[in-house]
């Protein structure tokens, strides 16, 4: 499996395909290996292959990185990232108001003694 992650970001998410590759954002630094950990944890929970069965083989200082996930069929690890994709929540584009507007609101409906 070919990925292209974005270390440091503010969460660990699924953001779809960049060429061949999967995109993963990770939020872990890239320091230390926390992000090649995190992408193994991130990957273990989506396909509930067990840790030990996701095997970084080439990037490992690089954010274009290969995997081997073993005991999943191919077909079966497509269906589980394609079903996180599309559980992935809308972002909302309502603005909403500010604490100080709403509490200026609120004192405006109140009655003046």
């Amino acid at each position: 499996m070919q990925v292209k992650i974005t270390p440091g970001s503010s969460r660990t998410k699924l953001l779809g395909l960049h060429g061949q590759s999967l995109k993963i954002a990770i939020a872990a630094p890239p320091e230390k290996g926390k992000a090649n950990a995190a992408l193994i944890t991130f990957l273990s929970e989506i396909t509930d292959l067990p840790k030990q069965k996701i095997t970084l083989t080439s990037g490992e200082t690089n954010p274009e990185k290969t995997l081997v996930l073993s005991g999943i069929d191919p077909g079966n690890c497509i269906t589980l990232l394609r079903e996180q994709l599309e559980t992935k929540k809308p972002q909302k584009t309502e603005n909403k108001k500010s604490n100080k507007s709403k509490k200026l609101e609120k004192k405006s409906k109140t009655p003046h003694k």
